[in-house]
C-alpha cells in the first residue's frame, strides 16, 4: 500500500513582476530577464553590489563530489565507494547531482519531467543528455551504504512546452551530505529553461573545471557583461537560462532512497508537493510554476556612493571586504585603488540592512526579475534558530514560498509576545517597468507541528494573518486558511514591499471542560470511596509509524485536567497490540491501523479520590 502525504499552496500572486516580461523596446527587442549580464568591472576604485537569488551561495549547485569529508582540501575525490581515499570507509562525504532512472540506476534518480498549459494536456519530457556528458568529479553510488550516483545536470527535452529559445530544460535533482546521517542530507530541485551556446569561451585552454577542494559549480569569466550560463559544458559551451513559457507548470519526481527532512523553502508558484512511499523509497513530486524574483546591480567609483555606503562596505565595514575582480583586489585599503564585488545573500538577516542602505541608490527599483523554479531543504546556517518544534524527528516539517528578493533566515519565528508565527520578506518597492510589485507569501507546515507551538489539541483551528510594515502599522490582505489531511495552509498575497513582516496568528477554542460521575460514598466503609471513572466519547489524533506519544500528550488531547498531585494511567485492549505498543507513560505506534488507549487521570483531595477517563483514537498513518 502507499501512503501519500500532500501539500497544496494557493495561487501565488507575482501580476507586479509579470508585467515587465513581455516589454519590447523600440528596437522590437524583448526583455530578457533571465539574460540581464553581470557586469564585469576590472577596474581600480570600483564598488560592484549585486543581489540576484540565482547566484545565492546556498543554491549555486556545486559539481558532483565524493570525498572523505566537506573540510577535504588534499586527500582527492573518488569516482567510487571502493577507489582512491574513499576505499574502505563507508562514512563518505557527498555532493551528488542525480541521474535519470533507468533499468540500472532505480533509487536517487530523476523519475519524471512534464509540463502542463493551462487547460492542455500533460506533457511528457524525454531524456536527452548529461551537461557535461561526464562531469569533472561524477561517481557510482553505492546503495548499501545509501550513497547516491553522482553525475553532471540532465537536459530534458519537452517539444509541447517550448520556450523562447527552445524545448530543452537543464534539471538539477541534487542531495548534499554525507553516507553516516543521510536523512540530513539537504535536498535541491532545480529546473531551467536553457538553450546551448556552443561558443561561450573561445580560448584555446578552455576545459570543465575540477576541483582540489568542495567548492561551488561554476566555469570561466567568459560570459560576464555579455549573457547568463546557467551550466557550463565541454569544448567552451554552455547552457543560457531562459525565462518560461508563459501560463505553464511543470511537474519533476524524483525516487529517493531516503525521505527529505526539515524544512523546505521555495521559488515556485502556486505548487503542490507529495511525498509517497512506495516500498523502501519515497517517490517525491512537485508541480508548480516558475516565479519571478527582482534583481538589481550597482557599480561604480567608490566616490560616487553615498557615504553611508563606502562605510558599510569598505575593508573594515561591517560587511567585510567582499570578492574582486583582480587578485587581491577586495582587500586594498585604498579606495582608488580598491576593486571590491559583494553580492547580497537572499536570506541573511544582514541583507535587510543592506537592502535599506541602497534603496536610495537604486530609487527602490528592480534592475530586473529572473525566472525560478526551485525547491531546496534550509542549510543549516538557516535554521541555527529553529526551535524544537522544527528540528525533531523525521521528514519534512513544512514549506515557505515568497517571491521577496529577501526573505529572513530560517522558518517562521514563533513571537512568544504576539503568540504569532512571524516572517520577514523585503523587495524594492517598484519592478523595472515602474509598476508596484505584488509581494506573496505561503506557508504550509504539518498541523502537529503547528500546534507544537501553541500546545493546541486535534481541535480545529483559525488564523489571523496580518502584514506589519516598517512603520509598525498593521493592515489585513488577502489572506487564506485551509487544513486538509495533516498540512496547515495559509496565505498572505496582494502587500506591498519595503521590509515588512508576515504575522499569522492562530487561536483554538477552549476544550469543553469534563464531565464525570458523581463520587458515591458507601456507607459501611470508612476509608474514601474511588469513583467509578466517566469514559467520555473518544478523542482522535494522527501520528506516524515509530512515533512514541507521551501520557501528558493524550490528556491534553482528550481535554481532561491533570494537577501535579494527579496520577495518569494508561489501559488498552490486546486487539490494538499490533497497531501500539503501551508502557505505564507512553504509547508507541507500531503498524499503520488505530488503536484506542483509556487514559484515566486520578486526583486526590482531602483524601478522596477522583477519577476521569476518556478514550483517545490514535490513528497511525
Amino acid at each position: 500500500m502507499k501512503l501519500t502525504r500532500i501539500i497544496v499552496v494557493s495561487t501565488l500572486l507575482i501580476s507586479g513582476i509579470a508585467a515587465s516580461t513581455a516589454h519590447v523596446t523600440a528596437a522590437e527587442t524583448v526583455f530578457d530577464d533571465n539574460q540581464v549580464p553581470i557586469e564585469n568591472r576590472t577596474e581600480n576604485g570600483s564598488l560592484h553590489i549585486i543581489s540576484d537569488d540565482t547566484l545565492e551561495e546556498e543554491v549555486a549547485d556545486p559539481p558532483s563530489m565524493l570525498t572523505l569529508s566537506a573540510a577535504t582540501s588534499t586527500s582527492g575525490f573518488c569516482t567510487s565507494a571502493d577507489n582512491a581515499v574513499c576505499q574502505g570507509n563507508d562514512k563518505l562525504w557527498f555532493v551528488a547531482h542525480l541521474p535519470q532512472c533507468d533499468a540500472t540506476t532505480i533509487t536517487d534518480c530523476i523519475a519524471s519531467v512534464s509540463a502542463t498549459t493551462v487547460g492542455g494536456a500533460e506533457q511528457s519530457a524525454t531524456f536527452d543528455k548529461y551537461f557535461p556528458n561526464q562531469g569533472p568529479q561524477s561517481f557510482t553510488g553505492k546503495p548499501s551504504i545509501q550513497l547516491p550516483s553522482g553525475r553532471a545536470p540532465s537536459i530534458w527535452k519537452i517539444p509541447g512546452a517550448p520556450h523562447a529559445g527552445g524545448d530543452e530544460y537543464a534539471v538539477v535533482a541534487r542531495l548534499r551530505g554525507n553516507t553516516e546521517r543521510r536523512k540530513a542530507a539537504s535536498f535541491q530541485l532545480v529546473l531551467t529553461p536553457v538553450t546551448l551556446k556552443t561558443d561561450a569561451d573561445t580560448s584555446n585552454t578552455y576545459a570543465p573545471a575540477t576541483w582540489t577542494e568542495p567548492g561551488r559549480m561554476a566555469g570561466p569569466a567568459a560570459d560576464r557583461g555579455l549573457y547568463r550560463c546557467a551550466y557550463w559544458g565541454d569544448n567552451g559551451s554552455c547552457m543560457l537560462s531562459r525565462p518560461f513559457p508563459a501560463n505553464t507548470t511543470f511537474s519533476v519526481t524524483v525516487r529517493l532512497a531516503v525521505e527529505p527532512s526539515g524544512w523546505l523553502h521555495g521559488r515556485i508558484n502556486d505548487p503542490t508537493i507529495s511525498f509517497t512511499k512506495d516500498g523502501e523509497n519515497t517517490l517525491v513530486k512537485v508541480t508548480a510554476a516558475p516565479v519571478q524574483v527582482p534583481a538589481f546591480q550597482i557599480g561604480k567609483q567608490y566616490s560616487e556612493f553615498p557615504a553611508t555606503i563606502q562605510t558599510a562596505f569598505a575593508v573594515n565595514g561591517p560587511y567585510g571586504s567582499g570578492g574582486s575582480r583582480q587578485p587581491g583586489g577586495a582587500e586594498r585599503t585604498d579606495p582608488a585603488q580598491r576593486n571590491a564585488e559583494y553580492n547580497i545573500s537572499s536570506y541573511k538577516d544582514q541583507s535587510f540592512q543592506q537592502l535599506d542602505l541602497l534603496t536610495p541608490v537604486i530609487e527602490d527599483k528592480a534592475g530586473w526579475a529572473p525566472y525560478m523554479w526551485r525547491v531546496r531543504t534550509l542549510s543549516d546556517d538557516e535554521m541555527n534558530k529553529a526551535g524544537k518544534c522544527l528540528t525533531t524527528g523525521d521528514g519534512v516539517k513544512g514549506i515557505v514560498t515568497t517571491n521577496a528578493t529577501v526573505y529572513g533566515s530560517g522558518p517562521p519565528a514563533f513571537n512568544a509576545a504576539t503568540s504569532s508565527l512571524d516572517y520577514k520578506v523585503a523587495a524594492p518597492h517598484f519592478t523595472r517597468t515602474g509598476e508596484s510589485f505584488k509581494g506573496a507569501y505561503h506557508l504550509i507546515m504539518r498541523s502537529d507541528v503547528a500546534r507544537c507551538f501553541y500546545n493546541f489539541t486535534e481541535a480545529p483551528v483559525s488564523a489571523e494573518i496580518s502584514v506589519i510594515d516598517t512603520g509598525s502599522a498593521s493592515s489585513t490582505i488577502a489572506t487564506s486558511l485551509n487544513e486538509a489531511n495533516g498540512w496547515l495552509k495559509l496565505s498572505a498575497t496582494g502587500f506591498t514591499h519595503s521590509a515588512p513582516t508576515v504575522r499569522a496568528k492562530l487561536t483554538q477554542a477552549a476544550p469543553a471542560a469534563a464531565v464525570t460521575e458523581p463520587v458515591v460514598a458507601t456507607p459501611v466503609v470508612a476509608t474514601p470511596v474511588v469513583a467509578t471513572p466517566a469514559v467520555a466519547k473518544a478523542k482522535g489524533l494522527v501520528t506516524k509509524i515509530k512515533k512514541t506519544v507521551t501520557s501528558k500528550s493524550l490528556v491534553k488531547v482528550a481535554g481532561l485536567k491533570a494537577p501535579k498531585n494527579s496520577k495518569i494511567t494508561l489501559s488498552m485492549s490486546k486487539k490494538y497490540a499490533k497497531q501500539c505498543k503501551l508502557s505505564k507513560t507512553s504509547v508507541r505506534t507500531l503498524k499503520k491501523g488505530k488503536c484506542v488507549v483509556k487514559v484515566t487521570v486520578a486526583t486526590t483531595v482531602k483524601k478522596k479520590t477522583k477519577k476521569t477517563s476518556k478514550n483517545v483514537t490514535i490513528t497511525v498513518r
